[in-house]
């Protein structure tokens, strides 16, 4: 068996596991099962971390704010969209440049299929 094999495999026993506890989870809780649900397991079960959660948005929210301040200036004013980011994620401005150069490549769809 080769690694991509392995890694699918792997995948999906990953799916089913999560699955499974997460369901116990819930109903032990009494709450529905849905998105928000789902992704509060994650993070009170350490599996998506809080930098994780405030990269993505960080990185989200910057493209969301640039395209904004096109509509002004034909090619956005990336200091417009970093002041504007800081007020929705708590990261500081250095932080947001930081995350920007070095983890928007993190977040980009993937080549390999899960699972």
């Amino acid at each position: 068996m080769n690694k991509r094999e392995k890694q699918k495999r792997a995948n999906i026993e990953f799916s089913k596991r999560i699955d499974l506890a997460f369901y116990d989870w819930r109903k032990k809780r009494g709450k529905d099962s849905n998105v928000h649900t789902l992704l509060e397991y994650l993070v009170r079960h350490n599996i998506i971390n809080q930098t994780i959660i405030n990269r993505w948005l960080c990185i989200d929210e910057y493209k969301a704010q640039l395209e904004l301040t096109k509509k002004i200036r034909p090619h956005g004013n990336k200091q417009v969209a970093i002041w504007n980011t800081e007020e929705l994620v708590p990261l500081g401005e250095t932080q947001i440049k930081s995350n920007i150069i070095h983890h928007t490549n993190f977040f980009r769809d993937q080549v390999h299929k899960f699972p």
